[in-house]
């Protein structure tokens, strides 16, 4: 079924080591309960940025990794 393979998705990002390269110094805020989406033209560290973000949450806040899901809408 589709909702195993999306499950199975979702999974294996929870437990992927991220890219996070170099520590880009930007002001965010994190609004509970509402998604953080992240804008911008291509190859410009989108997803570097996010994954500083995720690790951030993951780190410092008690936010459960389960709850943390990554998407890309590229193509769309």
């Amino acid at each position: 079924m589709i909702s195993n393979v999306i499950k199975e998705i979702i999974l294996d990002f929870q437990n992927h080591a991220l890219e996070t390269g170099i520590t880009r110094h930007l002001n965010y805020s994190i609004v509970p309960k509402k998604a953080f989406i992240c804008i911008g033209v291509r190859r410009y560290g989108k997803t570097t940025f996010l994954y500083q973000i995720i690790e951030n949450l993951k780190k410092n806040t008690n936010i459960k990794k389960e709850n943390i899901i990554k998407q890309s809408c590229t193509g769309i």
